[in-house]
């Protein structure tokens, strides 16, 4: 039987547009024989109800919820817009986490953070059929753009008091590389270092699968041996 199987499990949380599809990172994993749960968001494509910020933040609390109850071990893969979403969530009541890796992390929907227009992909995914916005959701996008104080999100991630992974392409014009870049190192600078991890490709751009390589590999399967070492010593 594979050493990793079931002992610990990923959990994808995508971005947006979130068209499901077979990441590169994702088979990457499973045929390692781990386990990775796929999220969607509601009321984009398929996926069932209105999307809005507090929409999906509940329906990622209820999975969060769920996982709980079942009592196995978990690190949670937010990529992109969902990177934004998990910062919402008050990530300390959770027992079984093991870790957040965030790819292509995203802080902030103002200019300060993010160079894409949020709202024209919102509203071309509405004209094309599918996004089903909710009432709200232009409000709770107005809030998301507020300038906020680079340290105030960097701060809320470490307090967790769980592994906090940034992953990002160098070469991503999505988010503000130089920003990020620049905000991190401030920070471990000034309040210690490993507070974060943070790893900065120097190929692919705001796909995942164009930067994921070796080095988050490694570190996803670092919570696999993590997670077998605390099972040893109890």
């Amino acid at each position: 039987m594979n050493k990793f199987k079931k002992e610990i499990q990923f959990v994808f949380l995508p971005g947006v547009p979130g068209r499901k599809k077979d990441f590169g990172f994702m088979t990457d994993l499973r045929s390692k024989g781990l386990s990775v749960i796929e999220y969607r968001h509601p009321g984009l494509y398929e996926e069932e109800g209105e999307f809005s910020v507090s929409n999906t933040t509940k329906k990622i609390v209820s999975l969060l919820d769920n996982l709980e109850k079942t009592k196995t071990p978990y690190v949670i893969i937010a990529y992109s817009f969902s990177s934004l979403i998990i910062q919402k969530i008050n990530i300390g009541k959770y027992n079984f986490l093991r870790g957040i890796a965030m790819f292509s992390p995203i802080l902030g929907l103002g200019s300060d953070w993010i160079s894409e227009n949020f709202d024209e992909t919102l509203k071309q995914l509405s004209a094309e059929g599918n996004c089903r916005p909710a009432k709200n959701l232009e409000a709770e996008i107005n809030e998301l753009k507020k300038e906020n104080y680079d340290f105030d999100m960097l701060e809320k991630l470490v307090s967790y008091c769980v592994p906090i992974s940034l992953f990002f392409s160098k070469n991503d014009n999505v988010i503000n590389v130089k920003r990020l870049t620049e905000s991190t190192k401030q920070f471990r600078d000034l309040f210690g270092q490993g507070s974060l991890f943070v790893v900065g490709e120097s190929k692919g751009d705001h796909r995942i699968d164009t930067y994921y390589g070796e080095c988050s590999r490694n570190l996803l399967l670092s919570f696999v041996a993590r997670e077998q070492v605390r099972n040893i010593i109890g």
